[in-house]
């Protein structure tokens, strides 16, 4: 019996190697090929991380290149439009002082005509600041506004008049408030005729909406309730969002002497166009009665 098992097992080990089968690898085999499989993707791993690290720095290099060379054109186009400005203010100067420099009896009809032509919109307050509070549109003035008031600083005496308005600015305060209280104005020049000696007086038609700032700003009496709440009353629900024309004229008073305009008459009929949206002039009176606006259209 043992004789025989030995004669299987050897018989068995004889066609394994017969057969050619090779023996398994051992453990300590086994692990130094997974070492060396592993040394080979460490290497291709930090090889794919440095071309991605490299190429990295150069879009950041080329990011700064071109926000640097777009840095530099914003800056030059910055400069040339301060240049272009610039320019365009000193010739703008040179015009109006060749304009009004020598007093002749065409100088006056030259102011005339430049003055509607500066104020055809109101005052001239910039885009970016047209919604602005009557308190913070002050700060515009001496910005934006500068053909206006150069104008009327090169054209008018200091003291020039308008009603109870004294000086340039003044008249310019008035433009300020009524074109910030108002919508949509527009001052069109219809006509120009000479009126004595050293005077012309222009007719014109000037249209405008009113609107619920208006009633709040320029007849708050118009809006407010018993108990001091903001509430349109029935006269002024018959105003909001009406637009009006009205006629008007503008008498310009020269003085050769100075070479400027000493007198400037404004005048504007508000009666007829409010008459026509309230109907009664009784209600025109309570209109105007505590309104910060005068029949004539210049504001209080």
């Amino acid at each position: 019996m043992s004789r025989k098992r030995l004669h299987s097992s050897t018989t068995s080990v004889g066609a394994d190697v017969s057969n050619g089968t090779a023996p398994l690898p051992s453990k300590k085999n086994r692990t130094q090929h997974l070492l060396s499989d592993h040394d080979k993707y460490r290497d291709l791993i930090i090889e794919l991380v440095s071309m991605r690290d490299l190429r990295r720095e150069k879009c950041r290099v080329n990011q700064a290149r071109y926000r640097k060379r777009q840095d530099k054109f914003l800056a030059d186009l910055e400069l040339g439009n301060q240049q272009t400005r610039a320019e365009i203010q000193k010739l703008e100067n040179q015009r109006q002082r060749i304009l009004f420099a020598t007093p002749t009896n065409e100088t006056v009809w030259n102011i005339a005509t430049e003055y509607f032509r500066l104020f055809r919109h109101g005052f001239a307050a910039p885009a970016p600041y047209s919604g602005l509070t009557s308190n913070e549109a002050e700060a515009v003035i001496p910005r934006q506004s500068h053909k206006q008031l150069e104008f009327l600083q090169a054209a008018m005496s200091i003291d020039v008049a308008d009603g109870t308005l004294r000086g340039v600015d003044a008249l310019l305060e008035n433009w300020r408030l009524f074109s910030l209280y108002h919508k949509g104005i527009h001052l069109e020049l219809e006509r120009i005729e000479k009126d004595g000696a050293c005077s012309v007086v222009a007719t014109t038609k000037t249209s405008l909406t009113i609107t619920e700032n208006t009633i709040r700003n320029v007849y708050p009496h118009l809006s407010v309730d018993e108990f001091g709440d903001f509430e349109l009353s029935p006269l002024a629900c018959r105003l909001i969002n009406q637009r009006i024309e009205m006629n008007g004229t503008v008498r310009f008073s020269w003085d050769r002497s100075s070479g400027r305009v000493v007198t400037l008459e404004s005048k504007a009929d508000m009666l007829t166009p409010m008459l026509r949206l309230l109907g009664s002039l009784e209600d025109v009176a309570h209109a105007f009665n505590d309104a910060r606006i005068t029949l004539e259209g210049k504001m209080r």
